[in-house]
């Protein structure tokens, strides 16, 4: 099979736009629209019948918060799709979730979450696709508890949940010392942020072949708020734009562009289930690939031996993709989760990891070689 090679050119082109020129992309805003629009005429010009499939959601328009403390001012950031709130009110700290338990009712008060209670992000509650029981139930205590507001201690939003209806900032571990010195000093908690109905659509483009697809390749093009969203997502979108490119329009290839991953209640990829009767004989989700300085990485999802042992002898070419052990934490499962066999690109796990879903998530963390690298080795497997 004679390969077509994408040039670094054409990737950086990709990547500039989409990390550079565009920017944040969260999912129904007008930066996502303008991504959906770019990756649609890219198919366009390059030959695929491409379909846009919408779907209604939920952004958020973020004006920053405000908290003070006898008059000393305290960094704090919204949580994404947080409630507006202004109030003052004398705060309660609760660590651990019998801490949490006995305080039956905080109604006129702040609470404020650390310990395990703020040991990690929690999953939107009506997430779609798997749920964690522990959260779930602090969820519920702090349903019944009722504070008025909260205050997280993390170094990342703790809460991005548009059906979690309190307001709420994080402030860092660093600002919490100073707030909590001063255990018995009541806060004031501005939130001027706004959640706005909106729109959002996928972007698929299906090949030449009347048969039904075999083989869906996708990754998002949406991005966390406020990050240019270069290794999360661009990199896996300019392979779906270099991969439409090269690959052969006559073989049973569906390319799905997501627009939700990032989003709490994975729209897109909802109504992608919704609309699509047929499973593919395999998928292959790019998200996160071509970190500067890491090596590429392949994870396989469900039983499909020829196909692994496919894909398997064909990184025998490509000596920087590493075989790493499986990852949940992307568009596959969706497929995984009907028993449809997947491969997962992305690049090792690392410390870059605290750079995603940040401002810091920019092109200079990428390198366009090993984008390339990605889609020569999807067209080696599709071509076995």
């Amino acid at each position: 099979m004679n390969r077509l090679a994408v040039s670094q050119t054409t990737v950086s082109r990709h990547l500039t736009q989409l990390a550079q020129h565009i920017g944040p992309r969260p999912t129904g805003s007008p930066g996502n629209q303008q991504a959906g629009e770019y990756i649609r005429d890219q198919f366009t010009r390059l030959g695929w019948h491409v379909e846009t499939q919408p779907f209604e959601c939920l952004t958020w328009d973020n004006n920053g918060a405000t908290l003070t403390q006898n008059g000393q001012y305290l960094p704090a950031q919204p949580n994404p799709y947080s409630l507006p709130f202004v109030g003052s009110f004398p705060f309660v700290v609760c660590g651990q979730v019998s801490d949490l338990e006995s305080h039956t009712d905080l109604r006129g008060h702040i609470l404020v979450l650390s310990g395990e209670l703020a040991a990690e992000p929690y999953m939107p509650r009506n997430f779609p696709f798997f749920a964690i029981e522990e959260q779930l139930h602090v969820l519920r205590c702090l349903d019944d508890a009722q504070p008025d507001a909260i205050i997280a201690i993390h170094d990342k939003p703790l809460f991005c949940d548009a059906d979690f209806h309190m307001p709420s900032v994080t402030i860092t571990p660093e600002t919490a010392r100073t707030l909590l010195a001063n255990p018995h000093t009541p806060v004031d908690l501005e939130i001027r942020s706004a959640t706005i109905p909106s729109t959002g659509f996928n972007v698929i483009a299906r090949s030449d072949s009347q048969s039904a697809p075999s083989v869906v390749i996708c990754a998002h093009y949406d991005t966390w708020f406020d990050t240019p969203g270069a290794m999360d997502n661009a990199t896996g979108v300019t392979a779906l734009l270099g991969l439409a490119e090269v690959l052969d329009r006559s073989l049973p290839v569906e390319i799905v562009a997501f627009n939700g991953e990032d989003h709490y209640a994975s729209p897109g990829q909802v109504a992608y289930l919704e609309q699509s009767s047929t499973n593919p004989d395999y998928v292959i989700n790019i998200d996160g690939i071509g970190v500067a300085g890491r090596q590429n990485s392949v994870s396989f999802w469900g039983e499909d031996t020829a196909l692994f042992a496919t894909a398997r002898t064909a990184r025998s070419h490509f000596p920087n993709l590493v075989e790493v052990q499986p990852w949940p934490q992307g568009d596959h499962m969706i497929f995984v989760q009907r028993g449809v066999p997947a491969i997962a690109l992305s690049s090792v796990f690392d410390d870059w990891l605290a750079k995603t879903h940040t401002p810091a998530d920019t092109l200079d963390q990428v390198d366009p070689d090993q984008v390339i690298e990605v889609i020569a080795f999807v067209e080696h497997v599709l071509g076995r």
